[in-house]
């Protein structure tokens, strides 16, 4: 019995249950007229959501109720408690005209607003200049950077001093940035355009003139020099010692075929061309007579065979330049007179230098002779005399040069001392 009236009871209560989710679930799937109108049943506030509540019409026990959004704060107006700057943000200050709270809220720094970039201070040609540019928002707040030197802008180069023949003169270049900024250089020195040289005073056989040359840039530029002696017209010259100095003579001449000199009597020139005259050399020539040096001869060697077989040749005086005699220097010439200057230093007399000269009577060897070849006084006769000078003796003559020198020699030979 007890059981079964615990099973009513709870057929009963799940019966009562199924009706109630029957009817909540006819309400709910029902439209609005079926429910009254909703109460607020806690406000809301700024910041707290609020409950409304609505009961069913049809069964007062059945309510449903729904949330009411914060209202959010209503703030009027805004209050700046600190403006921001470029750099650093600011805050303001609101306050809600529902609640009266009061919040803050941060600006964002403003940044940097450049106005354009100027020079505020100008480059030069050597130095950097600087531009500036000033904040919008703060023209406290600027900002520079480097402006490009300019670098010098050079003029052409302008002669300021002419240069002469002899000084060297300047030349400039200006800077067209800055007229305080130049440069120079040295102008090399023109040197002097010379003029060909004219003579002033002519020259003849025997004496010097003088010549002048004048200078193209500066004519009171001149120079003048000796003009020197020709000597004999008829002369012929070589050059010699590699192009530095000159031999004088007759050329052409051999065993075979004997030249006739142009003048019997000639006259050696201390300079040719500007050039010593230092060798002569003339062989077999027919009419020389006599052969003369003018002063200051800077002849220093009498070639092998100079005179060889110069049959005419009857005198001639050696200057005191000659320190060489070659070999047969006077062979076969028909010398009556020679004379060597004061002073002269010879110290070398070739072979046969003086063979066959049977026309001369005498002749003085100078002293410092150091060498004297064989023969050099061969067919010489008992009539005819050589002096040495340096010697007092024989043996000391032939101790110096060997005996061989006076070989073939008859001649009366006297020792100076």
């Amino acid at each position: 019995m007890k059981k079964r009236l615990k099973m009513l009871a709870l057929l009963s209560l799940v019966l009562m249950s199924a009706l109630t989710l029957s009817a909540c679930t006819m309400l709910k799937n029902s439209d609005d007229s079926n429910w009254g109108e909703w109460v607020v049943m806690t406000s809301a506030t700024c910041e707290v959501d609020g409950i409304e509540m609505r009961v069913s019409k049809t069964n007062g026990e059945i309510t449903e109720t729904r949330s009411v959004a914060a209202l959010g704060h209503d703030c009027d107006f805004f209050l700046t408690t600190n403006d921001p700057t470029c750099l650093v943000a600011g805050f303001e200050t609101w306050v809600c005209k529902d609640c009266g709270n009061a919040d803050v809220r941060s600006i964002p720094a403003l940044g940097h607003k450049w106005g354009e970039w100027f020079v505020s201070t100008e480059p030069t040609c050597t130095t950097h200049g600087i531009e500036t540019r000033i904040c919008e928002h703060d023209d406290h707040h600027t900002d520079i950077r480097s402006a490009s030197m300019l670098g010098c802008d050079w003029s052409e180069w302008v002669i300021t001093t002419a240069p002469t023949c002899t000084d060297a003169g300047i030349e400039a270049k200006f800077c067209r940035n800055d007229n305080a900024h130049f440069e120079t250089r040295p102008v090399t020195e023109l040197g002097h355009d010379w003029s060909d040289w004219v003579y002033t005073i002519t020259p003849t056989e025997t004496t010097d003139g003088e010549e002048m040359r004048v200078c193209r840039n500066n004519k009171d530029h001149i120079e003048t020099r000796v003009a020197h002696a020709t000597g004999t017209p008829e002369l012929e010259y070589r050059l010699v010692s590699n192009g530095t100095a000159y031999l004088v003579g007759f050329f052409g001449g051999t065993p075979s075929r004997w030249v006739v000199a142009p003048v019997s009597s000639i006259i050696i020139p201390v300079y040719h061309n500007g050039l010593p005259v230092r060798l002569i050399g003339f062989r077999f020539i027919t009419g020389l007579e006599s052969v003369t040096f003018l002063d200051g001869s800077l002849i220093t060697t009498f070639a092998n065979g100079a005179f060889w077989n110069c049959v005419d040749l009857k005198s001639i005086v050696i200057p005191a330049s000659v320190t060489h005699f070659g070999n047969a220097v006077f062979w076969g010439t028909s010398l009556e007179s020679i004379v060597f200057e004061q002073d002269i230093f010879v110290e070398f007399f070739g072979q046969g230098m003086f063979r066959d000269c049977t026309s001369l009577k005498s002749i003085v060897i100078p002293a410092g002779v150091t060498y004297v070849g064989r023969l050099a006084f061969m067919n010489w006769t008992a009539e005819q005399t050589i002096y040495v000078k340096g010697f007092s003796s024989e043996a000391e003559a032939d101790e110096a040069w060997g005996w061989r020198w006076r070989e073939d020699c008859n001649a009366t030979i006297i020792y100076l001392g």
